[in-house]
């Protein structure tokens, strides 16, 4: 996962272009009802074994915004661990030095199948994250959702959450609201990690779904 998270950093971040970076003032309260950033991405191991497999992830700014992750294994190719992930967010520019509650509002869905022929992991995990664009630098972050099997019968879910990080903004540093999915399969049998929008296999698409991300100060 540090590798992953190093790569999710270096990929940097994603705009649809229509919105501008938000400025927010110390002392005021704030609430963002729609996304306007985001990126995808999949381990280096994804496109060489597409053959044996299904590796997909989007994200998107539409209906206030979501994010999608898909890893599954489809065959009996003994392909490598691999792992995509998406995340979407807002974008905001601090003025004021102070200490703040974030709150990150959504809902996801996830299907997690672990190895047909012999045990295979699988998981899928949602976080949500404050970085620091302007340095470069996680601030903060807390796990929402973390599931994973090692099983052939499926493990599915879905759920609404409402989590806030506390941490320091300080001036004149513009900040990433990201909420994350990653969805990671080991080497071996067919096995699925889905963030889905339906309860069924490899639905992709919907995984995570953005309400809003409030910035309050404590």
């Amino acid at each position: 996962m540090e590798k992953i998270r190093h790569e999710i950093n270096k990929a940097g971040i994603e705009t649809d272009g229509s919105k501008t970076i938000a400025n927010v003032y110390t002392g005021t309260t704030y609430t963002f009802s729609q996304a306007d950033c985001g990126n995808k991405g999949k381990s280096e191991y994804c496109d060489d074994y597409e053959a044996g497999g299904s590796f997909r992830c989007n994200w998107g700014t539409n209906s206030y915004g979501w994010a999608d992750a898909l890893s599954e294994n489809d065959s009996l190719i003994n392909i490598h661990s691999a792992t995509t992930w998406a995340w979407v967010g807002k974008q905001i520019k601090v003025h004021g030095t102070d200490d703040a509650r974030i709150y990150f509002d959504g809902d996801y869905a996830w299907y997690v199948l672990g190895g047909c022929e012999y045990p295979t992991w699988a998981s899928v995990r949602v976080k949500a994250i404050v970085y620091n664009v302007t340095n470069s630098q996680e601030v903060a972050s807390k796990t929402i959702l973390y599931e994973s099997n090692f099983a052939p019968l499926p493990n599915y879910g879905d759920d609404d959450f409402n989590k806030y990080i506390d941490c320091s903004l300080l001036n004149g540093k513009t900040y990433a609201l990201k909420m994350e999915v990653t969805a990671y399969i080991s080497a071996g049998s067919e096995c699925t990690a889905d963030m889905c929008s339906s309860l069924t296999p490899a639905a992709g698409g919907d995984g995570l779904d953005y309400n809003y991300i409030q910035v309050t100060w404590r």
